[in-house]
């Protein structure tokens, strides 16, 4: 990504949170779809997403990542169900980082 962005693009992205939560769902996901879905394994917590971005010659903003959370909206008729962005980044997350206007890295 780092290559292809051009000096101060933004690197925006969003993921799953390896831990406890994303294993259970990740495990039931198998079981009802008989097939599985992600490699748990790769699944990246935000720290590590920090360390990577800096150690490629980002410039993170670990202080801006939020959590992307199921939101049911009760008064829907329908119960509708919808991610909402909050500070809960137990499951999903997602943040930026910007490739900085001088390289820095080769």
């Amino acid at each position: 990504m780092r290559r292809v962005l051009k000096p101060n693009g933004v690197f925006a992205f969003d993921t799953v949170n390896r831990n406890r939560l994303s294993h259970i769902f990740n495990e039931l996901m198998t079981y009802v779809f008989s097939v599985h879905v992600h490699d748990w394994r790769l699944f990246i917590q935000p720290e590590e997403m920090t360390t990577l971005l800096n150690e490629f010659g980002f410039e993170t903003h670990a202080d801006e990542y939020g959590g992307v959370s199921p939101v049911i909206d009760r008064s829907n008729p329908d119960m509708h169900i919808y991610f909402g962005e909050g500070s809960d980044m137990k499951f999903t997350w997602l943040g930026w980082a910007r490739k900085p206007a001088t390289a820095n890295h080769s």
